[in-house]
């Protein structure tokens, strides 16, 4: 199975590889996190990517992994300064989406809270897998 996280800010291939950068960061998250490639626009030479693909796997490594991508994407949007919307679509076609300035002022324990919202909504598709 694999999630996929999509930006959107000002600074969109910034904050991609910021949220990369925490997200590889993760034990069990390292190498199943990739850039989404996207098609050029007409007359331009290349891309810019808004997403990024995890491979979660199934069972209990989905589980881990899950959990881990929640806890970074909330953790890493808690600390954003700007207007940044990260969406979170399952294997399903349903998403999730969350905005850094409903974020970045929740205490310790709502964002862990949010978090764990996150992993349980990512969680229903896996469990409907198996």
């Amino acid at each position: 199975m694999e999630i996929v996280v999509r930006i959107a800010s000002d600074e969109v291939p910034v904050d991609l590889a910021s949220l990369r950068s925490w997200l590889i960061e993760e034990d069990d998250l390292r190498g199943r996190v990739q850039v989404v490639p996207t098609a050029p626009e007409p007359g331009k030479l290349g891309g810019l990517s808004d997403a990024l693909v995890i491979a979660v796997g199934t069972g209990g490594v989905a589980t881990v992994a899950i959990q881990a991508i929640a806890n970074t994407v909330i953790a890493w949007l808690r600390l954003r300064t700007g207007e940044v919307t990260v969406t979170v679509d399952r294997a399903d076609g349903s998403s999730m989406t969350y905005h850094a300035t409903n974020v970045r002022d929740l205490a310790l324990q709502e964002a862990d809270a949010t978090a764990q919202a996150l992993a349980r909504e990512l969680s229903a598709d896996t469990d409907e897998q198996q």
